[in-house]
């Protein structure tokens, strides 16, 4: 219910579509190996993982690691 909650506050859907399908260049998310999401989400936090476009980066910014935990849970069973 955490990571729900966040997904849905911090506007995932936004990009990643309502489902977490992605679409176009955005990725999808939903059905993701809970680990990776996990090391991707903490890597765009830490600045540690960057593109062309920076979206990610500002959206991770300042997540804990406990937050980070739930919305990869949230998106991996999903």
């Amino acid at each position: 219910a955490r990571g729900e909650a966040l997904a849905r506050g911090r506007g995932c859907g936004s990009c990643h579509m309502e489902d977490f399908r992605g679409q176009k260049h955005v990725p999808r998310i939903a059905h993701q190996r809970e680990d990776y999401l996990a090391l991707a989400l903490k890597s765009y936090r830490d600045n540690k993982r960057t593109g062309t476009d920076t979206s990610m980066n500002e959206a991770m910014y300042r997540v804990s690691d406990a937050d980070i935990a739930a919305l990869a849970h949230f998106l991996a069973h999903r």
